[in-house]
């Protein structure tokens, strides 16, 4: 029987932390998808039984499909007694949490469609949680992304029944390879550190010789 994994993924926010990745797949090539993420998944909150869809279109590593959406977090799962949550700047706290799977390069009929397994988002959250929890209760940038492990499904699993709200798909920009720096300039040669200190005698002779016509005048 056929399998599709998906990858849990999650991005928020802490009491003083900007929006980061607090949850990241640990799917191969997944060097640099934590930016992606940020700048692919989000928007405003979602309403009670929709998700997210979107497509970031990689071109080089295969594309993805994103199904996220854009809730409140439960207080006690960040380790509160009270809520809801608000930053520093008495900013609601969302987590933009999902799932995502890669796609062929070539699409046979017609390109991805919404869909994503029952159930999958659930456990997705439940993976999560402990991760937000951590983040939340350190508010700290610097602090290390989990590597989510991949949700198995047959790739006939009933589908989770939602709204759908299909964003446009997200192009990843080819990174440019960093300017080089300019090459030091050549140290100055022999003859000329000695020319310039000729010049430099030549003039302090001539300044010698006027100031003693001026005193001797």
């Amino acid at each position: 029987m056929e399998r599709v994994e998906w990858w849990p993924f999650l991005i928020s926010r802490g009491r003083r932390t900007p929006f980061r990745t607090v949850v990241v797949p640990d799917l191969p090539g997944a060097d640099g998808l934590e930016p992606v993420l940020l700048d692919a998944a989000g928007g405003k909150p979602t309403p009670e039984g929709q998700l997210r869809f979107r497509v970031v279109e990689r071109s080089d590593a295969d594309d993805l499909a994103l199904v996220f959406r854009v809730i409140r977090p439960d207080p006690v799962e960040a380790g509160e007694q009270r809520g809801p949550l608000y930053d520093a700047h008495s900013r609601p706290i969302y987590l933009i949490e999902g799932v995502l799977r890669t796609l062929p390069a070539v699409a046979s009929d017609g390109g991805p469609r919404p869909w994503v397994p029952q159930g999958a988002l659930r456990t997705a959250h439940e993976h999560n949680v402990p991760a937000f929890q951590r983040f939340w209760q350190t508010d700290r940038y610097d602090l290390t992304p989990v590597r989510s492990k991949a949700l198995t499904f047959p790739a006939n699993a009933s589908a989770e029944r939602a709204q759908w709200s299909v964003s446009p798909p997200f192009r990843v920009r080819a990174g440019r390879p960093a300017k080089p720096d300019p090459p030091p300039p050549p140290p100055p040669a022999a003859g000329s550190r000695r020319g310039r200190l000729l010049l430099w005698w030549g003039a302090l002779l001539v300044l010698a010789v006027v100031l003693a016509f001026a005193l001797s005048g």
